[in-house]
């Protein structure tokens, strides 16, 4: 129903401002694997903060997903931060992730940001006219 359609799209809303704290979280977390001394005390506290906020959004069915070079690049999970060329990858396929896409409930909440690649500069070079 309508109702339903706009409690989903509430709650995309809600979750989307969160998800930089989510990533910024996830990577203090694996800087915690080499630290020791006091910084180890600290991480273990936090460990405990981290997996309540793992399973908060698993309830909430976020999921991370990565896009991988050589993937086709698709407008409607992916956002194009830039386009350089490559000998190694196809054009208008992903050259890099510079950051996770996420989906929730099945249903996109942000698009991973990728570059792409407009394929091999030689081949652009000898399509331009003399």
């Amino acid at each position: 129903t309508e109702l339903d359609g706009q409690a989903g799209y509430g709650r995309l809303e809600a979750m989307r401002p969160l998800l930089p704290f989510v990533e910024q979280f996830a990577a203090l977390q694996a800087e915690a694997d080499g630290a020791d001394g006091g910084a180890a005390e600290v991480h273990k506290y936090y460990s405990g903060i981290h997996k309540q906020l793992t399973q908060v959004l698993e309830a909430a069915q976020l999921e991370p997903f990565d896009s991988a070079p050589g993937d086709a690049y698709d407008w409607r999970r992916h956002r194009e931060v830039e386009r350089r060329p490559s000998e190694e990858v196809a054009k208008n396929c992903v050259l890099e992730q510079t950051a996770r896409g996420y989906t929730m409930g099945g249903e996109l909440l942000r698009e991973a940001e990728v570059v792409v690649s407009s394929g091999s500069a030689a081949a652009a070079a000898a399509a331009l006219p003399p």
